[in-house]
């Protein structure tokens, strides 16, 4: 996660070394170069943006304010979409992903470009998962696309009964699925209130979802497939060696998620190699 303004063309030619590190094949690197090119061409001196290069692919696909189908793209636009995710992820992850699925970047509708390019930033730099990010994203967008069938363009003109009739549409879901949805977009509206792009707390209208978690015993492992897990792990790394620690955590000593999630150095008692009393559990 970059901290400071990288300029696009510099962040191009870093990721164009990358990618030939990683072996990419010569007509990948001619397809990535090519749109490389026109990005520079078209940002010129500017620092990167996802603002950048959200008008970069909407000039090019000539997008006017509504979502584009999957099959809708064609071949050379899932190029531009290809080489747009893997800048983006260069730039705040540090490194490559590989995928199956190409055409993961969400184009915001023009009127809700602005605050949702602005909250995906926000989870970005508060460190939460790519994974968890995505979810969002996908939810955000079943939203906004419920929002047009009900002629909603914008999220200020968004009113409790909007949100209420987006939640019955989940009709289907699990209780536990529909509550983590339902926890999700209490997060943007909260966002979307403080930084004032809708002028009612839509968050606090959300209805609590009562599930329980489990509906069936809890799944048990063996000891050798733990084993097995803990070998997996590569450990030549720091990611891997934190990684590492979290499994030993929760299969030797019982911790659960939250738990492993909250400990803190001081909650450890190097002395006497025991828990300290103020930790949570």
């Amino acid at each position: 996660m970059k901290e400071k303004p990288v300029k696009l063309y510099n962040l191009c030619n870093q990721l164009e070394k990358e990618l030939l590190k990683h072996g990419y094949s010569q007509d990948s690197m001619y397809r990535y170069r090519q749109i490389f090119n026109e990005l520079k061409g078209y940002a010129g001196d500017e620092n990167y943006s996802s603002k950048i290069c959200s008008d970069f692919l909407t000039e090019r696909f000539q997008i006017t304010g509504r979502f584009v189908d999957k099959g809708q793209y064609s071949k050379k636009q899932v190029y531009y979409l290809r080489t747009m995710r893997t800048l983006a992820d260069y730039y705040n992850f540090g490194t490559l992903f590989r995928r199956k699925e190409i055409n993961e970047l969400i184009l915001w509708p023009e009127s809700f470009r602005q605050p949702m390019e602005k909250y995906v930033s926000k989870l970005v730099v508060r460190g939460l998962s790519q994974r968890h990010i995505r979810k969002i994203e996908l939810l955000v967008k079943d939203f906004i696309l419920y929002l047009d069938t009900v002629s909603i363009y914008q999220f200020g003109y968004v009113k409790a009964e909007h949100v209420s009739g987006f939640i019955s549409s989940l009709v289907g879901y699990a209780p536990l699925s529909v509550a983590g949805k339902v926890s999700l977009l209490r997060g943007l509206f909260k966002y979307l209130y403080l930084n004032e792009y809708i002028s009612h707390p839509l968050a606090e209208t959300l209805p609590k979802v009562f599930s329980f978690a489990r509906t069936s015993l809890p799944t048990v492992w063996s000891t050798e497939e733990i084993e097995k897990i803990l070998k997996a792990v590569d450990r030549g790394n720091p990611n891997g060696k934190r990684d590492y620690a979290m499994v030993l955590l929760i299969a030797r000593l019982g911790l659960r998620i939250g738990d492993v999630r909250d400990l803190k150095l001081c909650n450890i008692n190097w002395n006497t190699h025991q828990r300290s009393k103020h930790a949570k559990y």
